[in-house]
């Protein structure tokens, strides 16, 4: 409770207790002359304590108008607050935002430099593969011009063959093309030229061997194929032994006859350089037009 009011209660009960102690002193008059002092103290008392009562009820009106103004601070303080805490998190969400586009752009980053380094790996196997194909086409264009210069001179070698066989033939061209024609349906297959051989002249082997007896191709019994080579090869060779004997070169041709009235016969030839042979074996020697055509065709087919 408040002071002052308590201070008027104080005083109000103490004139009262006056006033009745007076009433009950009826016999005491000169104590009743003194009431009207003492009743003018307690006015004033009164209207001092009044003052300090308007002067309280100021400072209370005072302190609520304060109040008043502290409550709308803080209202709009807390407001502020409310619009800084939104803003708070508006930039957390940004800053948010923000760290993921970061990370996205960092990976991005690490793939495209990923694929940057492998796309220069790729460049540098497929520099790499360059170089190896222009070095192979280098290569091929030198094996290709080997092989036209090979070719130049296998044709060289047929002119030159079937210009030979056509003057063995003493002028008879048109007897070497018959014999031609009879391997006509064999093509460029030289195991069809000598099976067409070994039939049309009923002969047991026939076999074209290279220059070191070894077959290339045959026909006929098996077990005569290797041996037949190999003699042929010999054959044709033997014309170096007779040096220093009579003036011989390389043998063209031969027939050669057991006393069991076997023959081995055939043609030495050269294509592109290198010495072959077409030998058969049998009962009777091949007729020589037939063997020339063979050889003719023999040598179409390896052109």
């Amino acid at each position: 409770m408040d002071p002052v009011c308590l201070g008027i209660g104080a005083i109000a009960g103490v004139i009262i207790g006056i006033i009745i102690n007076i009433a009950m002193s009826k016999g005491k008059i000169a104590e009743l002359e003194k009431l009207p002092p003492l009743l003018e103290e307690a006015k004033k008392a009164e209207s001092a304590v009044a003052k300090q009562l308007g002067s309280r009820d100021k400072e209370l009106k005072e302190a609520g108008a304060k109040a008043k103004k502290a409550a709308d601070v803080l209202k709009t303080a807390e407001k502020r607050a409310e619009e800084a805490q939104g803003k708070l998190k508006a930039a957390e969400q940004t800053r948010d935002k923000a760290t993921q586009e970061a990370t996205e752009h960092q990976a991005a980053r690490q793939q495209a430099e990923g694929r940057a380094k492998q796309a220069e790996k790729l460049a540098s196997e497929a520099s790499g593969r360059g170089e190896s194909l222009a070095s192979e086409l280098e290569e091929a264009q030198k094996q290709a011009s080997e092989a036209s210069e090979v070719a130049e001179r296998r044709n060289d070698e047929i002119t030159r063959l079937r210009a030979s066989l056509e003057g063995a033939r003493e002028g008879s061209a048109s007897g070497l093309e018959g014999s031609v024609e009879i391997f006509a349906d064999a093509g460029n297959s030289l195991d069809k030229i000598l099976t067409l051989l070994l039939e049309h002249e009923s002969q047991s082997a026939a076999v074209l061997a290279d220059s070191n007896g070894i077959v290339v191709a045959a026909a006929g019994e098996g077990d005569l194929r290797d041996g037949v080579a190999a003699t042929a090869q010999l054959l044709t060779r033997l014309g170096k032994q007779f040096e220093g004997m009579v003036p011989f070169d390389m043998v063209k041709s031969f027939d050669l006859r057991d006393n069991t009235a076997q023959v081995i016969a055939g043609r030495a030839f050269v294509v592109s350089g290198e010495p072959l042979s077409l030998a058969t074996y049998g009962k009777h020697p091949p007729a020589s037009r037939v063997l020339d055509g063979a050889m003719a065709s023999v040598v179409a087919a390896l052109d």
